[in-house]
């Protein structure tokens, strides 16, 4: 992995203020569940114009998939593959996923639904993940408050 491959990476887990945690809309939505799986390139066909080379990345997503040891087929591994890779198509969907507009959300929901398919089909782990904010935060913080 290059430099900036790991530097992409990381900031996945970074952000640059508290603020930016506790501005998200921690709202869950539901309305995407009662779509139908659809193929990656129709699921995302309603997002390719608001992600310059979407189209590359869904296809070096589906070529790469196939390296994955996964139980899933690569048409299901593909979406994951694709939200993890450091592309701007990962910083769209967190953005509409913490936008105050939850319609903003809405042309991502057959992307979600086939995502959230696959991560299904995959076997549970018990493991503690953490995310790193930028500076000292530990006044912005209630003790034992948990957002999710």
């Amino acid at each position: 992995m290059t430099q900036e491959e790991t530097f992409n990476r990381s900031q996945r887990f970074v952000n640059s203020a508290v603020e930016e945690l506790q501005k998200a809309n921690h709202s869950p939505r539901f309305d995407y569940q009662d779509l139908p799986v659809l193929s990656l390139e129709k699921a995302l066909e309603k997002v390719i114009l608001m992600i310059p080379q979407l189209m590359n990345y869904i296809v070096g997503a589906q070529k790469k998939c196939y390296n994955m040891d996964t139980p899933l087929a690569c048409d299901e591994s593909a979406p994951i593959y694709l939200y993890i890779m450091p592309t701007p198509f990962f910083s769209c969907l967190n953005e509409k996923l913490c936008a105050e507009d939850r319609n903003a959300l809405k042309p991502c929901f057959a992307f979600m639904k086939l995502f959230i398919s696959a991560l299904e089909k995959l076997p549970s782990l018990k493991l503690t993940v953490g995310r790193d904010v930028v500076g000292n935060v530990g006044s912005a913080f209630v003790q034992d408050y948990e957002i999710w």
